[in-house]
């Protein structure tokens, strides 16, 4: 195998012929020299080098994320990735994007047809690239090219090296990411952070706003007046009129608050909420699912655990969601047929009362990082979500997807809900009351302490868009 150095420079030097603009993202992995694999579920495609494979999934950070090709030890010294792309084509691009500790490249090689080596960049005969997205714009158009390989100094940058996509191009213009917006939707104002009657200088998640947007539950972490324990999560709640909080928070007590961690998902009812964990009748909790009723009395029942076949979670954490019909259940859970960290799967109610066995909702919205917080919209086909693995703003942005028939495996490609709900920090766990006016969600973006629950006006024109109403 023949070698040659071909100098390459970042910017453009010779005029381009005649071509139509064309790129291609690599769709095999031919040699990698070591993969990161998850020793709590083998089958788990987090951090693989399939990870490499298709057009950008994230935005660089400095944040690990499973939607990315890490190797399998940090600072072992060389580590190398060789892809291969569905055909040849002529390029005058190659194009990396560094998901995390960017900047260990230290060379890039790309195969021609004839197995023919082409060294288009060397780090010791250019400055290191900082990280971040790359553009190796070639000095001359190379010929037929198939493959690219890439080497990493892991020793270079501390932390864990990823890469996430790697293409060859030919365009004439240099290629750079977009995030996949929603088109039209504009939000007038900042999103509100729902001040002292709700937030405090500790940890407010999950808000759950009931269909009539009236009542607005949620969870608050090592409040010194949880119930039994300060340490844990309680579920506390407000009351809202005419769209304001017209009382400070309240905790909702026993038989729902224990002296373990306790929380709350979106429901589309007035008169049950889902609870975190099945409740055991000797006080003890175990990873699943409960409901409670509201009472005419206005006491909530004993947490009656919901029953969902071959029910298992392999990660720490899960979310739910459950359709106001109840037909159909949502959760994020990490199986043996997830695609990274814990995917969203739907479970359908059987005539018994029981759930479904969990049916994985498939690539188009699950990715090799974590998804999390699903909230399906009272037409049983607008699914927000938060996730680590497709392109946005922060660590974790929120992103909305339809369903588009009813085997709830095919699915619009998800959008970002843009710079007005995301921040470049952490943003999830979305409710809205069936009117649609208000989205409700956790930030930590100037909030009191810890994370905040925060809500966003839509205009009724922004609700049009946004449901896709006509």
């Amino acid at each position: 195998m023949k070698k040659v150095l071909f100098q390459c420079l970042m910017l453009w030097t010779l005029p381009l012929a005649a071509q139509e603009d064309s790129i291609q993202w690599a769709t095999k992995v031919l040699e990698v020299s070591s993969e990161f694999t998850n020793e709590r579920n083998p089958t788990s495609q987090a951090f693989r080098a399939i990870q490499a494979l298709g057009e950008p999934s994230t935005m660089p950070s400095n944040q690990e994320n499973g939607a990315a090709w890490a190797p399998q030890k940090q600072d072992a010294g060389q580590e190398y990735i060789k892809v291969g792309f569905a055909k040849a084509m002529k390029i005058n691009q190659v194009l990396i994007n560094e998901a995390a500790n960017g900047g260990a490249i230290t060379k890039v090689e790309v195969y021609n047809t004839t197995n023919r080596v082409i060294l288009v960049y060397d780090a010791e005969l250019q400055p290191l690239n900082k990280g971040g997205f790359i553009n190796i714009i070639l000095k001359q158009t190379l010929e037929d090219i198939i493959a690219v390989k890439i080497t990493l100094n892991t020793q270079k940058i501390a932390g864990t090296n990823q890469i996430d996509a790697i293409g060859i191009a030919y365009l004439k213009e240099k290629y750079l990411p977009k995030i996949n917006l929603i088109a039209d939707l504009q939000i007038d104002r900042k999103p509100e952070n729902l001040g002292t009657k709700v937030n405090s200088k500790y940890q407010e998640i999950a808000p759950v706003v009931n269909p009539e947007g009236t009542k607005l539950y949620f969870t608050r972490s090592r409040h010194p007046q949880n119930t039994l324990n300060p340490d844990k999560q309680d579920i506390w709640w407000v009351d809202i009129l005419n769209d304001s909080i017209i009382s400070s928070a309240k905790n909702l007590g026993s038989p729902i608050n224990t002296a373990q961690h306790n929380s709350c998902f979106p429901i589309n009812s007035t008169k049950k909420l889902l609870l975190n964990n099945i409740y055991n009748s000797d006080g003890t909790l175990e990873k699943g699912l409960s409901t409670s009723e509201l009472d005419m009395k206005g006491k909530w029942s004993k947490p009656k655990q919901v029953v969902i076949k071959d029910y298992y979670n392999l990660n720490t954490y899960s979310e739910f969601f459950m359709s106001g019909d109840e037909k159909y259940l949502l959760m994020t859970v990490e199986r043996r047929d997830t695609y990274g960290g814990k995917d969203i799967y739907v479970a359908f109610k059987q005539k018994n009362g029981s759930y479904s066995q969990p049916q994985n909702i498939g690539k188009t919205v699950n990715t090799g990082a974590s998804e999390t917080s699903p909230f399906l919209y009272a037409d049983n086909r607008t699914l927000f979500f938060s996730s680590m693995g497709h392109r946005g703003y922060g660590s974790n942005d929120i992103f909305v997807s339809y369903r588009l028939d009813d085997t709830w495996t095919n699915w619009s490609e998800p959008q970002n809900l843009g710079p007005w709900i995301n921040t470049p920090e952490w943003d999830a766990y979305i409710s809205m009351p069936n009117s649609g006016k208000y989205i409700y969600f956790a930030s930590y973006k100037d909030s009191l302490g810890d994370a905040d629950i925060f809500r966003a006006k839509l205009s009724e024109e922004n609700r049009g868009i946004l449901f896709q109403q006509k």
